[in-house]
């Protein structure tokens, strides 16, 4: 009884699957070049607004005054210079390194792992020129 019962529901999937129309006006179908081809052009897309792709984490150079914005999830690590933290009144940034929020105008240490939890205008302002790693999209001012 069993066998027949799943033997029906494969047929079944099969003559409904048959009748299935691919690639209509509203609907294309979109092929593996063309994804690829967009994938290469999001990767390869520079400027203010930029975003680092999956586990990448991207160099950006700061300017003394510079300050880089980042959005919700966005990870940053101060390598070299100066740099304050930007908070905000919701909160601070997430320094995982030690485990604790730092505030408005704080100093960031180097080499320690900090994460925006807000899409609301938290970063690091430059005291100095700075070099900071980072994962997710970001702005520069």
């Amino acid at each position: 009884m069993k066998k027949t019962v799943a033997v029906l529901g494969i047929l079944s999937l099969a003559l409904i699957g048959g009748n299935a129309i691919y690639g209509t006006e509203k609907d294309p179908v979109v092929t593996v070049s063309y994804l690829n081809e967009k994938l290469a052009q999001l990767k390869n897309t520079g400027g203010a607004g930029m975003a680092s792709t999956g586990s990448e984490m991207k160099l950006v150079e700061l300017k003394a005054g510079d300050r880089i914005i980042a959005a919700a999830g966005s990870e940053l690590i101060l390598r070299s210079g100066e740099a304050t933290a930007i908070a905000t009144d919701l909160g601070g940034l997430s320094d995982l390194t030690k485990g604790k929020d730092i505030k408005h105008a704080r100093q960031v240490e180097r080499d320690h792992l900090l994460v925006i939890p807000r899409s609301d205008g938290r970063g690091l302002l430059a005291k100095t020129s700075a070099l900071v790693l980072v994962r997710g999209s970001y702005s520069v001012k």
